[in-house]
């Protein structure tokens, strides 16, 4: 359980942006879901509220883990070893072969520019919510142009009717009543202009039926659904690969709707009647699609048996108070700012070397480095060493997700030796991890704590044993490989390469600089 729980912990605390952001909106689905799951026998109302700020969470969720301050929470992590290690493509994919003949060895480099496969899910993400959004404002145009064709319903029966319910729903703003044979059920739309579309045939209704309908359509826009609606939209627009985030926009238009029932029964209306014209209105309705993100339909096909039995069943329909909507929106408030702060980090005790069970060293001394380029130096703030024992034919796994200068030359030993210097201003940020199987060693460099810019100067210097593999993936900063025999992988974010008097099998990248390779064979 403890290797389990230590791999969970520290798969979490090297999570980018992007992932954390699906984590923790799924977290707050879920606690979502839960809460509904405790309110299943409480008046709908309560469950609508709950599923309309979960909505309302994942929807600010990306700005919220920007804007607030971080609030590190430290994660045990065991020093046993990191088995796994996820190399992505980088910007730029250089292959490195060589061809030897009788007079000597020749050298050719091939550079290509390729999509990351990070860039191509960021760009697969974008395309989805570009779609959605794109289907949201054309439903919305939709409607505008459906009111320019619609016959206003004005005078009469039908303003008396309007105006007495929208008293009794203390609907205050001026609401606008339109009848069209393009829809096939009443629906309401608009946020700061609301207006309501009757199908064709609604002037030969009788006044029971009037005031029902328009009863339960007002108690939309008493309640801003309009509003709930297009942000439930713009979640799944988000998140529109999770499944979890299109269950919850079904969960909450289905509450609403039973709120909105429960509110036309306790203004009087008797649950036998409102059934018999709820069933009245479904008879004809069809479904409307992508406009459910930007309008609310008083009867869906797919949700008319769960409303009927829910009419009929005699439960709790009490409205939402003023004080429990309070309430609910603090604790909503309250569990946003947690989930958009929280940030796992490792505890300080995970920084050792594994075969040593001893604390990495750590200087303040200031120390200067020499980097494996001519005229490169590093001034550095602080000095971690790390020495493991490997065996020849192993593979050094190095994951720099701060980045850093990496020289790597081969040694007669079997050991893996580092010496890592620190710099920058957020060096005390850092945190450095060495393990080792036994056969292979893994360094893992990360921040402490992400949001917002990081800016760090670090430089490794590694000897390993003369046949090794390497197996990096770096932020950014130069890799410099020496007197090395083995399969070298991986790339840098941006940064030189250089393979000198190396053998064996290359495929490094850059996101920018010059690979040079000498006195080399390789393929």
């Amino acid at each position: 359980m403890t290797y389990y729980t230590s791999f969970i912990a520290d798969y979490l605390t090297s999570l980018p942006f992007a992932p954390l952001l699906i984590v923790k909106s799924t977290i707050a689905l879920l606690v979502a879901a839960l809460a509904a799951l405790v309110l299943r026998k409480a008046a709908a109302s309560m469950r609508y509220a709950v599923w309309a700020l979960a909505i309302a969470v994942i929807v600010a969720l990306p700005v919220g883990m920007v804007a607030v301050p971080s609030w590190a929470v430290r994660v045990p992590k065991s020093p046993e070893v990191v088995n796994q290690f996820t190399v992505e493509q980088p910007h730029q994919s250089v292959t490195v072969s060589t061809a030897t003949t009788a007079a000597g060895s020749s050298v050719a480099v091939s550079t290509q520019k390729r999509l990351t496969n990070e860039q191509k899910l960021a760009l697969l993400w974008l395309t989805g919510s570009l779609l959605l959004i794109a289907r949201m404002i054309v439903a919305r145009f939709w409607l505008a142009r459906l009111t320019r064709r619609s016959i206003v319903l004005t005078g009469g029966r039908w303003s008396s009717v309007l105006a007495g319910e929208s008293s009794r729903l203390g609907v205050e703003r001026s609401v606008r009543l339109f009848e069209s044979d393009r829809v096939s059920t009443p629906l309401t739309a608009g946020i700061a202009n609301p207006f309501i579309v009757l199908p064709a045939g609604s002037s030969e209704w009788n006044d029971e039926h009037r005031q029902i309908v328009l009863r339960h359509e007002l108690s939309h826009i008493a309640r801003g659904d309009a509003f709930i609606c297009v942000l439930s939209g713009i979640a799944c627009a988000i998140y529109w690969f999770n499944p979890l985030v299109w269950v919850a926009a079904r969960k909450l238009r289905s509450e609403q709707e039973h709120a909105c029932d429960d509110r036309v029964i306790t203004l009087g209306t008797p649950a036998a009647v409102y059934a018999t014209h709820l069933l009245e209105v479904a008879r004809s309705a069809r479904s409307i699609g992508m406009s459910s993100f930007v309008s609310v339909a008083m009867a869906r096909p797919s949700q008319l048996e769960g409303r009927l039995l829910a009419v009929l069943n005699d439960r709790r329909r009490s409205a939402l108070t003023r004080a429990r909507g309070a309430a609910a929106i603090l604790i909503a408030c309250l569990t946003f700012a947690a989930i958009a702060a929280i940030r796992p980090t490792r505890a300080e005790s995970a920084i050792v070397v594994a075969s040593q069970a001893a604390p990495v060293v750590v200087t303040a001394e200031p120390a200067i480095a020499k980097i494996t380029k001519p005229s490169a130096s590093h001034e550095a703030d602080s000095t971690v060493t790390g020495d493991v024992k490997v065996e020849s034919g192993g593979t050094l796994v190095l994951d720099l997700k701060t980045g850093a200068g990496v020289t790597i030359r081969g040694a007669n030993d079997d050991r893996v030796r580092v010496i890592g210097r620190l710099g920058g201003h957020d060096w005390r940020n850092t945190s450095f991890t060495m393990n080792t199987d036994g056969r292979d060693a893994f360094i893992r460099m990360d921040y402490l704590r992400r949001g917002g810019s990081q800016s760090s100067s670090h430089a490794l210097e590694i000897s390993v044993p003369r046949r090794f593999n390497v197996r990096i993936q770096s932020a950014g900063g130069e890799i410099s490989i020496h007197d090395v025999e083995g399969t070298f992988t991986g790339g840098t974010g941006g940064g030189e390469i250089l393979i000198d008097h190396a053998r064996g099998n290359a495929r490094l990248s850059t996101g920018g600089g010059e690979v040079t390779v000498q006195d080399s064979h390789l393929s």
